[in-house]
């Protein structure tokens, strides 16, 4: 049988492989490439590309994403170390996709680092309510996060954000008030946190060998709201906007925009989708573990202001224009450039949940 010709996307997935088979990931060393699973590039499309291994030694590889825009194919090998030098040597083409490598440094979700590392976080009001957008925190937790939309599961409506940020990685009780603003944040020309919402359910995180536990594609908790807290607003009077109802699924190159607890309202435009393997370290007080992602989207910042920091995640990202939700901040790299994001779409299908608009506005 012939060999098609090999798409970006395969190639990310075979790059994803060999990564993971000679233990370039970062921050587990060592594995073997599953012998089924989502990571696995067609048969019929494997490439030979020998005359350009060799540059690949030595890298600490977070990730491989591809982007298939027309007649622009492109493969980013995300990388937590390298020197500049070495980065324009091994970037290059094979064939008609364009290999770049990019340095984006070692990503750690670490919640309780937050305050510590950020200044104090946004809180944003309209009318007496809490917009979305804004500082909020799980009582009896040491961190903060942003509150990412509402939505409707029947005849309830609930706030959205992270895991790591509602359910602190799996471990916050059911019905555990969440604050807004966090106690962090709260100063004196600043409301005293209040009560917004009671936590109620998780998609759950989980870690393991990738070979024995398949990698997960949401992190992600709601809560139900309190009664007259919040708004479906986004972020401030002036420059918001309220929580589109329609969504649309990322695509590279879309340009999008989020409001989030630590760097507000950002710029972005959606560089690639990661469709292999992702490994990222969890350490929470509970929960210190490596989650293996798939199938998660790159945001990188427009112009040299940070898309998103610590205290950003559980943003909700949305289209430029504002009109379709995109996809839920979950990470960021350590200077802000790059965030990672969630197709909305896959969390509201999992959790049964439809956004909200128009709600307390």
């Amino acid at each position: 049988m012939s060999k098609s010709r090999m798409t970006a996307h395969g190639f990310a997935l075979q790059l994803t492989e060999d990564f993971f088979k000679n233990g370039s990931f970062e921050p587990v060393g060592g594995g073997s490439v599953p012998a089924v699973g989502p990571a696995s590039a067609s048969s019929n499309q494997y490439y030979d590309y020998d005359d350009f291994r060799s540059g690949f030694a030595g890298l600490s590889v977070q990730c491989v994403g591809c982007n298939e825009t027309e007649g622009r194919e492109k493969v980013y090998i995300y990388v937590t170390k390298a020197a500049k030098k070495k980065l324009d040597v091994i970037s290059k083409s094979k064939d008609d996709i364009s290999v770049k490598v990019v340095n984006i440094g070692k990503t750690i979700i670490k919640p309780e680092a937050v305050s510590s590392a950020t200044n104090r976080g946004n809180v944003f009001i309209r009318g007496s309510r809490i917009a979305c957008g804004s500082s909020c925190q799980p009582t009896g937790e040491n961190y903060t996060g942003t509150i990412g939309a509402i939505v409707r599961r029947g005849d309830k409506l609930f706030a959205l954000s992270n895991n790591h940020v509602f359910a602190a990685c799996n471990h916050v009780p059911v019905g555990q008030p969440i604050m807004s603003p966090s106690y962090d944040d709260a100063g004196p020309n600043v409301p005293a946190p209040r009560l917004i919402a009671r936590h109620s359910g998780i998609i759950e995180l989980r870690s393991g060998d990738p070979k024995l536990v398949l990698p997960v594609s949401l992190d992600a908790a709601f809560a139900e709201i309190e009664p007259n807290t919040v708004t479906s607003w986004q972020g401030n009077q002036e420059d918001g906007y309220d929580t589109p109802t329609s969504c649309v699924s990322p695509s590279a190159e879309m340009p999008v925009k989020k409001v989030g607890r630590t760097t507000g309202l950002s710029f972005g435009t959606i560089e690639s989708i990661v469709p292999g393997y992702f490994p990222l370290p969890y350490r929470c007080k509970k929960f210190a573990a490596t989650v293996w992602f798939q199938n998660i989207w790159m945001v990188k910042t427009n112009g040299s202001e940070s898309f998103a920091l610590g205290g950003d995640s559980g943003s909700l990202v949305v289209t430029e224009d504002g009109r379709h939700a995109v996809g839920l901040l979950f990470a960021a790299t350590p200077n802000g450039q790059y965030g990672y994001i969630i197709p909305i779409e896959s969390i509201l299908k999992e959790l049964k949940m439809s956004l909200v608009n128009d709600y307390g506005i």
